[in-house]
């Protein structure tokens, strides 16, 4: 099947569920060609015809068509399954029951089934079936028009989809089927009343031959149906109900027995948005199943899903009838304007008409050869359809090219100034996409012709060239108009510089220029705004003459004669090619070689017209000898001229007899340095006095012009001279370490300083200060006495000079000759328990700051070696340090200490070991309930003192044992003891009280006949205590005391903790008639019981009773102070029991019964 059968198929169904409903609906027609559907206006071409079709065929409605029939041709029977309301009371929903088969009704399909408890089965793909058996949430709400009872409805109605309790307004969707529906009495309320289903296999005659099917069904009875006036009356007479559901969506209803008509009630079917339904007609006309009084018939209703239809065909063109009964028109020729209109009716198989009549049409309209217009605007051609269609679209398109111009359809089309010339025209097209004849065609011209040239290039390379040349404009690069012409009419201006050129058949170029010209071309016969454009061209004239002579001074080797011609012609972008005159090529025209003549020939880019060609000489001065400067120290100091360079004294060097001018030049950028104001001051400086200082530390290079006065572009540059700054020594931080000598043992220290820079702070400029030794009588150390000087002839000293820099920097040694101080440790005596292995062996940390505490009082920078006899075994440099070394009695450990500050002393210690004592202990830490915990120690005589300690470390006693009453034993957590022997070591051992061997009540449950103890822990199998009687079952099963204290005991007779619970049992029944007996509803031991909360409800949800006061559950059964009628009331209660930790709800029936 096509994606359009789908389509067609799928408009014919909803325009005919639609017209079932009572809507009109517009049917589809189509072109049977293409299947392609058309729309309600409809364009056509001159002399187009038009093949139409509908696709409406015989169909099904989708509704039912109702046949009666007899009880006995479907075995109809009572089922043989209870169908269960979860509770009692009227106006309820059943659970739901499963169907056995997937039933179609009214086109959905459903599994499962709900009653109400009034006469109907309700179906809805919701996912609330499940709950409508929640009667605090949903009613099975009558409309039998009881008077101040309910109202009144017949079908179809969304009333009966209105189940929800609290709001009567809010709406379910349900499918249902009614049989007998009216205010019926509940099975709670009349013990006869009987609902059952059951699964049934029933033989269906075959409809299109003779066979017989097999059908899957499920049969519902509703037994002795008993019906009240809805305010407490019972009928006398019961009647029967059953309902067939069938496989193939077939549904039988028969009610029987049904005699009495003094109420309403419904026999039928209905959708689930009430927008169908069928009700049978009763044969006595006087009777009505649409919720009217009736009585049974002794037949059956059988309701067969989707009656056929059959369709009948009219078509007109302007109301006059056209073609035949068929779903097709062909050959159809419009006229503009032509409503052409299809009406189909539908019969059912007895030819009645069923529903409405649908209908179609299509208004012609023919299409117009659209005429356009030419109109120019600014630079662009616009061309519009004069009064388009707005129905139709337009393509441009030009003569000769198939293709459209436009992307989209557009009814206006622009050409701008570029745009090709042609003709052009545009084309109709319909909504379907389809093109009719095109329009007039309008012939485009170009706007304006192309310049004749972008520059114009002209030269004169005579020895005395013009100054300015003569051109035309018009020639050289844009004509006049003149008639006739491929072009529009236009004007043209032009522009330089100075503005509007007044002769350009005769403009005047000057030389060696780039001159701009600026051509205006202008549309005439244009309205505003204007058509205006410029284009740009250059005009360059070459003057440049054919020889030259260039002065240059006599040390010139190279000259750079590119620059030079770029200065003499700076308004010309020229190009230039260099060549000397034997024909060798120039490699740079920066550096050309000056003994030689050059050829420069001038050319102007990007392609030259001409070019110029001029010889050049070079003519060269006299010479200049620049003697050498030695390298000018200064150090290092203040803004003085004292801490300057003097350039005077350098230009003497430089120029003995003062012959030239001379001027100063930083090597690093070539700069001058030029004399200023010696204020403020600047960084270099040269003042006016002619001396330099700068901030700068190092050498500083400068280099000196010596000038020929009568000829100043002639001159020599000197050699580089070096200004060296020299900086004054200074100290490092601890440098002090450095002059450091150790004489410990020996007179003789080696003075050397390898590096002066470990000293003083270095320079990255290469100076190296000088050092000199001396000792403290100022005679100087030389040769081999810097490497082995005698401390006897005093503390020596250096001096580190830099330069000229004075004076020089003075510096001390430090003679280290004194031994370290230490301390003689006593001896050590240690318990053979601090490391836990009693084996006369201990591991002491020998680096640790408390050991070496042990020596002496001050660590700082101090060396540690440790001996064992005369092995080196550790040698300790940080502070914290960790050494453990195995000690044993006896044991003499030697330490050797140094510092910077200290020569090498060393000191001993010697170790004594005692013995700790086990400590015997008895008792029991596993306990009972109840059970105190008591610990003894049985080898008191070993110890002088004993500690108990609890978990926080308080002390419990000092004695050979302690008594901890139950109450106060933490369990689980770590108890200590603590004995110290007579050698002072100490024993330590650890316990936990533990109540593990205990059976444990881990939770207790109620009912209202029983108590159920849960408990885990200790031996199995246990005794359960209630109230001191003792047995093995875990339930106590009718309880006779309120409050029952509950104890487990273990296999082995050990108890856990006990609790108490109050036991809840709640009566369902009371007789409130003032005989002193049984009067109030209570509920024992709620008293007892936090978060209380009672909730009475009647058999119609009214509520009549309610408390959350524990101390005031009683019901005395009135409300409002009204004593309430015999009936059954139903209860909801619920509390928290802080014993069992728990919250607990019950809820059930309560009878009560009054003296009425």
């Amino acid at each position: 099947m096509t994606k359009f059968d789908l389509m067609k198929k799928f408009y014919f169904l909803l325009f005919f569920c639609l017209s079932m409903l009572g809507f009109g609906q517009a049917v589809q027609l189509y072109n049977p060609a293409d299947d392609v559907v058309y729309p309600n206006e409809q364009y056509f071409c001159n002399g187009e015809k038009f093949n139409l079709k509908v696709d409406a065929v015989a169909s099904s409605t989708g509704d039912y068509k109702m046949t009666r029939v007899y009880a006995s041709d479907f075995d109809l029977s009572a089922g043989s399954i209870p169908i269960n309301f979860p509770s009692s009371g009227a106006d309820k929903f059943s659970e739901s029951v499963p169907i056995g088969f997937s039933f179609s009704f009214y086109g959905k399909t459903y599994t499962k089934v709900v009653m109400g408890s009034n006469g109907r089965l309700v179906f809805t793909s919701d996912v609330d079936l499940e709950n409508l058996k929640n009667n605090t949430v949903y009613t099975d709400r009558t409309f039998s028009g009881v008077a101040g009872y309910n109202t009144y409805s017949n079908l179809p109605s969304t009333d009966y989809n209105k189940v929800f309790k609290a709001n009567p307004a809010q709406e379910l969707n349900l499918a249902q089927i009614f049989f007998g529906y009216t205010d019926l009495v509940p099975k709670s309320a009349n013990g006869s009343v009987v609902y059952l289903y059951k699964n049934v296999v029933v033989p269906i005659k075959s409809e299109t031959g003779p066979e017989i099917i097999d059908t899957n069904g499920l049969m519902i009875s509703f037994q002795n149906q008993i019906r009240t006036n809805g305010t407490g009356g019972i009928s006398s007479a019961g009647y029967y109900s059953y309902v067939l559901l069938l496989e193939d969506g077939k549904v039988v209803i028969y009610v029987n027995n049904k005699s009495e008509i003094t109420y309403n009630a419904i026999l039928g079917i209905q959708n689930d948005d009430a927008s169908r339904f069928k009700v049978p007609e009763h044969p006595n006309t006087v009777y009505n199943y649409n919720n009217g009084p009736w009585k049974s018939e002794g037949t059956a209703t059988l309701f067969t899903p989707n009656q056929n239809l059959t369709p009948v065909f009219t078509w007109t063109n302007n109301g006059v009838p056209v073609g035949t009964n068929s779903d097709s028109l062909n050959d159809f020729v419009p006229s503009d304007g032509d409503i052409l209109k299809l009406e189909v009716t539908y019969l059912d198989d007895d030819g009645n008409q069923d529903g409405g009549v649908v209908s179609g049409q299509i208004i012609f309209r023919k299409v117009r050869t659209p005429v356009i217009e030419k109109s120019i605007r600014g630079c662009n051609i616009i061309l519009n359809i004069l009064s388009p269609d707005p129905g139709l679209t337009y393509k441009w398109y030009r003569e000769g090219d198939p293709s459209s111009l436009s992307l989209f359809p557009v009814t206006q089309w622009i050409l701008n100034s570029l745009s090709t010339p042609d003709r052009y025209y545009a084309v109709p097209i319909k909504p379907d996409g389809t093109s009719c004849t095109g329009s007039n065609k309008i012939e485009i011209k170009e706007f304006f012709p192309p310049r004749i040239k972008n520059q114009l290039v002209v030269c004169d390379n005579t020895a005395s060239p013009a100054s300015s040349k003569f051109v035309n404009l018009y020639t050289e690069f844009y004509p006049q108009y003149s008639a006739p012409s491929s072009f529009e009419e236009y004007d043209v201006d032009f522009f330089d510089s100075n503005g509007l050129v007044t002769n350009p058949a005769n403009y005047e170029v000057p030389k060696n220029k780039i001159v701009s010209i600026t051509i205006r071309r202008k549309l005439k016969s244009q309205p505003p705004p204007y058509c205006e454009t410029d284009i740009v061209v250059k005009i360059n004239f070459v003057s440049i003459p054919s020889t030259l002579t260039i002065p240059v001074c006599f040390s010139t080797t190279s000259f750079d004669l590119k620059n030079n011609f770029e200065a003499r012609f700076p308004d010309a972008a020229y190009n230039y090619t260099f060549t000397y005159s034997d024909g060798s090529p120039v490699e740079d025209g920066t550096a050309v070689n000056v003994t030689r003549v050059v050829n420069v020939k001038t050319s102007v880019l990007p392609s030259p017209a001409c070019s110029t060609n001029t010889s050049v000489t070079f003519n060269l001065g006299s010479t200049i000898d620049v003697p050498p400067v030695p390298m000018q120290q200064r150090c290092q100091g203040s803004y003085t001229n004292s801490n300057r360079f003097d350039f005077n004294y350098i230009k003497t060097l430089l120029d003995p007899l003062n012959l030239y001018d001379i001027k100063f030049y930083n090597k690093s950028d070539d700069s001058e340095i030029r004399p200023v104001e010696s204020s403020p001051i600047t960084n270099p400086n040269l003042n006016l006095s002619g001396y330099f200082w700068t901030a700068k530390t190092g050498d500083y290079f400068i280099y000196a012009k010596l000038i020929n006065r009568a000829d100043p572009s002639c001159f020599s540059p000197s050699e580089y001279i070096v200004l060296r700054v020299n900086v004054s020594p200074a100290t490092i931080a601890g440098y002090q370490s450095k002059l450091r000598r150790r004489a410990c043992g020996s007179s003789l220290v080696n003075l050397e300083i390898r590096d002066v820079f470990d000293i003083i702070e270095s320079n990255t400029f290469g100076q190296i200060p000088t050092v000199k030794y001396f000792d403290r009588n100022r005679a100087e150390i030389l040769g081999p006495d810097i490497m082995n000087y005698d401390i006897s002839r005093g503390i020596p000293y250096i001096e580190i000079q830099n330069g000229t820099c004075s004076p020089p920097l003075k510096l001390d040694y430090e003679i280290i000759s004194n031994k370290f101080v230490l301390l003689s440790p006593p001896l050590e005596i240690l318990c053979d328990d601090l490391d836990e292995n009693s084996d006369g062996k201990i591991k002491v940390n020998l680096a640790s700051n408390s050991f070496k505490d042990k020596f002496t009082t001050n660590q700082t920078g101090a060396t540690f070696s440790y001996f064992d006899g005369s092995n080196l075994i550790y040698t300790s440099t940080i502070s914290s340090d960790n050494f453990e070394y195995e000690i044993t009695d006896g044991k003499t450990i030697t330490v050797k200490v140094f510092s910077d500050l200290f020569c090498e002393n060393q000191s001993s210690i010697s170790f004594k070991i005692n013995n700790s004592t086990p400590i015997e202990f008895s008792g029991k830490v596993d306990l009972c309930y109840n059970d105190d915990l008591i610990l003894k120690i049985d080898n008191l005589a070993d110890f002088s003192s004993i500690e108990w300690l609890d978990p926080k470390g308080i002390l419990l006693g000092s004695g050979n044992s302690i008594s901890v009453q139950y109450k106060d034993v933490l369990f689980g957590q770590v108890y200590k003891i603590k004995a110290t022997n007579a050698n002072g070591c100490i024993t330590e051992y650890i316990f936990t009280p533990s109540d593990s061997n205990q059976p444990k009540i881990v939770k207790i449950n109620q009912t209202n006949n029983s108590i159920e103890v849960i408990a885990e822990g200790g031996d199995k199998e246990y005794w359960y205590h209630f109230n001191k009687i003792r047995q093995r079952s875990p339930i106590l099963q009718n309880p006779t005391e309120p409050k029952y204290i509950i104890k487990v005991e273990s296999e082995n007779g050990c108890f856990g903790p006990p609790k108490t619970v109050y036991f809840i049992k709640i009566n369902n029944a009371f007789t409130p008639n003032g005989d002193g007996k049984n009067d109030v509803w209570k509920i024992e031991n709620l008293d007892k019981m936090e978060q209380v909360s009672i909730v009475i409800v009647d058999r119609t949800g009214t509520k009549v009773f309610e408390s959350t006061n524990p101390s005031k559950s009683e019901w005395d059964g009135k409300h409002n102070g009204q004593a309430l009628p015999t009936s059954t009331y139903w209860y909801v209660v619920s509390w928290f029991d802080a014993v069992r930790q728990i919250t607990e709800q019950r809820q059930g029936w309560i009878l009560l019964k009054n003296r009425n």
